[in-house]
């Protein structure tokens, strides 16, 4: 019930910003990272399903999960630059950061589609680089907040709804 209950908030949230006018850079981000999440909670779903055999769209679903590591760091650090610099573009940059999303995505969907097993040895190759890529966008989003945080101090006197500690402890 927690996954479905997780994916409803998500699926929520996602009517929410897509109903809004005139959504922002940030806003199409947010829509790309509440979009993966809901994927991601439904790979649990089906994960914890107690199926002892996964259909195709069921699998990859399952390996979207397994490389969505890649995605959500990229996704978050767009999503801060966008609300903490407004004159942010979405640059060349961005896309290569999405490409160890899509390397690890093409990889495992060949695998499934060839209906061949990922091995273990895979798998733990992956997470060491799923376990640096969550290290190293944390560290460029307190980075980013730390500056935005020390930027807002010379122009407000009044810091409560601009210092996005709500941002700062999603990135911790």
């Amino acid at each position: 019930y927690l996954f479905v209950a997780s994916g409803g908030i998500a699926f929520f949230l996602l009517v929410l910003v897509l109903g809004k006018k005139n959504k922002s850079r940030a806003d199409y981000t947010f829509i790309g990272i509440i979009f993966s999440l809901g994927l991601y909670f439904s790979g649990l779903f089906i994960l914890n399903s107690g199926k002892p055999d996964f259909s195709f769209f069921e699998k990859l679903i399952l390996e979207f999960n397994e490389a969505s590591i890649f995605l959500y760091g990229p996704l978050l650090w767009y999503y801060t630059l966008f609300l903490t610099q407004a004159k942010q573009k979405l640059t060349k940059e961005f896309y290569i950061h999405l490409a160890p999303f899509f390397v690890a995505m093409l990889y495992l969907w060949t695998r499934i589609s060839m209906e061949i097993p990922t091995g273990a040895s895979f798998r733990n190759f992956l997470l060491f680089f799923k376990l640096l890529s969550i290290l190293s966008y944390t560290i460029l989003i307190l980075r980013i907040l730390k500056k935005h945080d020390l930027t807002i101090r010379d122009y407000f006197s009044n810091l409560d709804n601009k210092k996005l500690l709500w941002l700062k402890f999603l990135a911790e």
